[in-house]
């Protein structure tokens, strides 16, 4: 009975606890999925947010008495928890990165599909590389990796105390620099492959004119984008190993740019 009373004098705490909460899971890779019910999303956000306010210190929160302080409070809150969601979900779309860039270079574009999870087509080597990434993600515990994060969010950014200023906006744009500079390497040996074929088949070209390079060279670089895709997959572990630890990384920057 003292835990109800004392959980309903927090009420208005653990709205907005639930608030940040729920923009990060919205936006997280893999609870943010449209085949995960809403429902589900607003239970485990429940429960995560009961788990932070009975594992945290006692929160205090000063605002305005009115709907318009309260309002505001909830307006940072949403802000935090979607820049926070924000950096995850950016890491993992190197994936569909790599797979768009792979496809481009190989003649594999053609084959995109639409992908009702995201809204919008997508190239069927980026999804596969990108499940793959779920997949590791969630084998190797990655999850607990951003439920700790979060937790650990409220020791450094109070409630109601967010900051956004230039500084992590900057951060945010190098950030998606090096993301793509990531996918380039993940994808450069199947490019740097596709790139020397279409040299080989440019030169063939130019001594045998009557050969049409477009039907011969299609199916070859196909093949070849492949071959070195199978070659290269003892390596998508140590990138993915590489991105989890940027995650991490740029969790931290990101909490740290944002504490008052």
């Amino acid at each position: 009975m003292d835990a109800i009373i004392e959980f309903y004098t927090q009420i208005d705490i653990f709205l907005l606890v639930f608030t940040r909460v729920i923009a990060i899971l919205v936006v997280v890779p893999v609870f943010s999925d449209k085949k995960v019910p809403p429902i589900a999303q607003a239970g485990l956000s429940f429960v995560i947010s009961i788990i932070v306010i009975y594992s945290t210190p006692l929160m205090e929160i000063e605002y305005n008495a009115n709907m318009i302080g309260y309002g505001f409070l909830i307006i940072k809150e949403i802000m935090v928890g979607l820049i926070i969601g924000f950096i995850v979900y950016m890491m993992f779309q190197i994936f569909l990165l790599v797979g768009q860039l792979i496809s481009s270079s190989s003649g594999l574009s053609m084959s995109n599909m639409y992908d009702p999870t995201i809204g919008q087509q997508v190239p069927i080597v980026g999804n596969l590389y990108y499940y793959v990434a779920i997949a590791l993600f969630l084998v190797t515990n990655g999850h607990h990796i951003i439920f700790r994060s979060l937790i650990h969010s409220y020791s450094l950014i109070p409630i109601g105390q967010g900051q956004l200023t230039s500084s992590i906006v900057g951060q945010m744009v190098t950030m998606l620099n090096n993301y793509f500079i990531i996918s380039v390497k993940i994808a450069a040996p199947v490019m740097v492959t596709i790139f020397i074929l279409d040299f080989a088949l440019g030169i063939l070209a130019r001594t045998a004119p009557q050969m049409n390079m477009f039907v011969i060279g299609f199916p070859i670089k196909i093949m070849a984008a492949l071959v070195m895709m199978l070659i290269t997959t003892v390596l998508m572990a140590t990138a993915y190993e590489y991105v989890f630890d940027q995650i991490q990384i740029n969790l931290r920057q990101v909490i740290q740019g944002l504490r008052p």
